[in-house]
């Protein structure tokens, strides 16, 4: 069916020929083959794809290195017939683990890992002896008289590519990373590692768009390999481990008893929020293929929302999980209102966790990060951040004078304002992805008056000069810094409880309105995804007409 859909678009299919070189140029690569009958032939073309699974030629013949584990355990798989065994499914025994159920077809298919043993003590292609002589001594059952249709074995080695792309040439699928198959993700993975770098392709040669489009194709799907052979790991050890294992399932068991974790493996080993291609408006040409996808945006991304436990910052957390990105919750003293968040987002289908750091106080930075990477590295194997969002902050107390305003209390203005936002992003730099996204929550009052606010606004003033001169300086990696000022929005308060004090606020909006969080939410989630790439610098009222005046 491929096959016919891939013929209808145009493309030529050559089967009976092998790659046996590949020679990358600046604008094209020549690709040599060579059939069953030793006749050669070169063909050229703009971009080389291997999917060519483990043992990836294209993948050896361009130079690609690995990376990962070597296997230490063997499962032997076998379909057999003329044996009358009972089926089994993963069954365990002293010695090891068995495998058996019955085909239509009368045959049986066996599976057996022996505890203890290592690869090495199985032949490559195994002997249907082996795998006989395994399962008598896992099961005690003989086999030897069976007549085997299929042999086969797998192991849990664990290996990726260290660069997806190298020039014009690409890989995807199992080329690029090697596992253990439980659970069909090699499956999902290869056909989530086509679907990404298929968009991307189509952008690139269908549109102005330059090498950008690809750049970004291996930092998405390493990530995206990388926690899925994690996973597959650990389910490896589930498997194949011995006794000595047990007192983990026995905690996985548990575990398992609640609708979170059941969900939260299900996505993990399905794929569905994590590996998902970010949506693409590719202008079309003649030649041009319409192929839309309907996925999030911030897929494969991570996010650090400051403050996000209430208002503002909760709206936006919920809004960038929405889109598919892991987000950082952080609070500062809140911790049953952060895991509420978190809560709401994991039960939307999204990823979160809580990360605290009280904002201001000595160290807050260095805590915050302490606890942004650990949350991290467990939930994606590395430490990258694609969007900060500094939502954190602190208002002057209503009905307080400027002159009534304590030097303690301009100064805490400042240190959770304008201090800690600075430095986040200073802290940020080292795992700034590039092409990242800064957006900064500064207020409308920096462009309206209000005496009551004069420190806070002054604070809130300092944040905005953070986007402007952070914009220029990171522009050479493509990431935007930006700063996005609300009017007044319903954040929760007492005060928008009461409707007479609500229709006096409404009445500055020219929408007649008072602002709800979600309004400023969906704001600064444009500004975290590619479509406003070429944003930066900017301040973006996002008032809801306040400052009109």
């Amino acid at each position: 069916m491929l096959a016919e859909v891939a013929t209808e678009l145009g493309a030529r299919i050559q089967r009976g020929q092998r790659v046996t070189e590949l020679t990358g140029l600046e604008d094209h690569v020549r690709v040599g083959t060579v059939t069953a009958e030793g006749d050669e032939h070169w063909m050229t073309s703009a971009y080389v794809v291997g999917c060519d699974g483990e043992q990836s030629t294209v993948r050896r013949v361009a130079g690609f290195e690995l990376s990962g584990d070597a296997a230490t355990r063997k499962m032997l798989r076998a379909d057999v017939a003329g044996i009358e065994i009972p089926n089994r499914r993963f069954e365990r025994h002293a010695h090891g683990l068995a495998t058996a159920f019955r085909w239509p077809d009368g045959s049986t298919r066996v599976m057996v890992h022996v505890y203890g043993t290592s690869p090495e003590e199985y032949s490559n292609e195994p002997e249907y002896a082996e795998v006989a002589a395994a399962w008598a001594k896992v099961t005690g059952e003989d086999i030897r008289d069976g007549t085997p249709s299929w042999l086969n074995a797998f192991d849990d080695a664990r290996w990726q590519v260290t660069e997806y792309r190298r020039g014009r040439v690409l890989l995807a699928g199992d080329a690029a990373h090697v596992q253990m198959p439980v659970g069909g993700q090699a499956l999902n993975l290869g056909l989530q590692d086509a679907a990404e770098l298929g968009g991307r392709l189509l952008e690139r040669l269908t549109t102005r768009a330059g090498d950008e489009a690809l750049d970004e194709y291996h930092r998405e799907r390493a990530a995206v390999g990388s926690r899925t052979l994690t996973n597959i790991r650990a389910q490896a050890l589930l498997l194949l481990g011995g006794p000595e294992v047990n007192p983990l399932r026995n905690l996985f068991t548990e575990l398992m008893g609640f609708d979170s974790v059941q969900g939260h493996f299900a996505r993990m080993i399905s794929g569905k929020r994590v590996p998902e291609v970010p949506t693409r408006k590719v202008q079309k040409t003649i030649s041009s293929v319409d192929r839309s996808f309907e996925m999030g945006r911030l897929n494969n991304k991570t996010a650090l929302v400051t403050g996000a436990s209430r208002g503002i910052g909760r709206a936006t957390a919920m809004r960038l999980s929405e889109e598919g990105a892991l987000v950082a919750v952080h609070y500062a003293t809140n911790e049953a209102a952060a895991r509420e968040t978190v809560s709401s987002i994991e039960k939307n289908g999204g990823r979160a966790f809580p990360v605290r750091a009280e904002l201001g106080a000595s160290g807050d930075v260095h805590e915050l990060f302490l606890g942004l990477e650990q949350g991290l590295k467990e939930r994606t194997g590395d430490t990258t951040i694609d969007v900060v969002v500094n939502n954190a902050g602190e208002t002057t107390p209503a009905g307080l004078a400027p002159e009534d305003v304590t030097p303690e209390q301009f100064d805490r203005l400042f240190a959770v304002n304008a201090k800690a936002p600075y430095f986040i992003v200073q802290r940020a730099l080292n795992n700034l992805s590039d092409g990242g996204r800064v957006i900064n929550i500064s207020s409308g009052l920096t462009r309206f008056a209000n005496p009551e606010q004069v420190a806070y606004s002054m604070s809130k003033g300092a944040i905005e000069q953070i986007s402007l001169h952070f914009a220029r300086h990171l522009a050479s990696r493509r990431i935007t810094v930006n700063t996005v000022a609300p009017g007044i929005t319903n954040n929760g308060s007492e005060i928008f409880e009461t409707p007479e004090i609500v229709e006096q606020m409404a009445q500055l909006s020219a929408f007649k309105r008072v602002g709800e969080a979600v309004d400023v939410a969906d704001v600064v989630t444009f500004l975290a995804s590619d479509e406003a790439r070429w944003i930066t610098g900017a301040f973006i009222d996002a008032s809801g007409g306040t400052l009109l005046g």
